[in-house]
């Protein structure tokens, strides 16, 4: 009996109907890419990023920004000394998706 399981899995593997790998891994997360408006009076690799309050490092200004996110609710945060942060909040769709957010950094009001 157990050799008929197996073969039957086997089988199921090798015409497609069956799947090895956890189809939730890939399903599950969408791609966020982002830009940043700033005051040119700042350097943009002192942007620190935050997402959903982790700091996920600082802006890298030679590659496409890119960040691999999970499915649901997400914040995208980017501060930088002597501005007010600037922070979006987006529902990833997941499933390979890929979304943009604009993120805008603005000096304080002088008073």
């Amino acid at each position: 009996m157990r050799s008929a399981a197996t073969l039957l899995a086997f089988t199921l593997m090798l015409l497609g109907c069956a799947r090895t790998d956890d189809p939730a891994t890939e399903e599950s997360f969408g791609e966020l890419t982002y830009n940043i408006t700033f005051p040119n009076t700042r350097n943009p690799r002192e942007i620190r990023l935050y997402l959903n309050g982790n700091f996920i490092g600082n802006v890298n200004t030679l590659n496409e920004p890119l960040i691999r996110v999970k499915e649901g609710l997400a914040t995208l945060r980017a501060e930088i000394d002597r501005c007010d942060p600037a922070e979006e909040e987006i529902y990833v769709l997941g499933h390979g998706s890929r979304q943009h957010l604009h993120l805008v950094l603005k000096e304080p009001l002088r008073r």
